[in-house]
């Protein structure tokens, strides 16, 4: 999901649109808007600046800190990285097919499976590559 962001520098605001609308002035003083559409890992980032400039974890931010580092984790989670391909080549299953199979990037569940699009963890996964 994208965020999209309006900033006027008269005002010297910024403002944040859903998606679909399309806003070319500012509501407030009517000056034409540069629109700029933020991605997951531009979101990540500028979190990350935002902790390191504004030395956020020292007091009297420790639990800002903490729930900034929960809100990249969770951003981290929606960009879709690629399950991994496990194979137990010295195990012989009855059951067919439980002797390999594929697991989470993020947190090694081997129980996922296409078309899964999402881990129990929350990762995103990306099946282009693996079929």
């Amino acid at each position: 999901m994208n965020i999209r962001t309006v900033y006027c520098p008269i005002c010297d605001k910024h403002m944040y649109v859903e998606p679909g609308v399309s806003t070319t002035h500012c509501p407030i003083c009517k000056h034409h808007l540069n629109t700029h559409t933020m991605d997951t890992m531009e979101a990540i980032k500028r979190i990350d600046e935002h902790i390191h400039v504004h030395h956020i974890g020292e007091y009297p931010h420790i639990y800002l800190k903490e729930a900034l580092d929960m809100a990249i984790i969770s951003l981290a989670k929606q960009i879709p990285k690629q399950p991994v391909f496990w194979e137990n080549k010295y195990y012989y299953s009855p059951t067919p097919n439980d002797d390999w199979g594929y697991e989470c990037p993020c947190c090694g569940n081997q129980e996922i499976d296409y078309p899964d699009h999402h881990c129990t963890c929350g990762q995103a996964l990306d099946w282009r590559d693996e079929l």
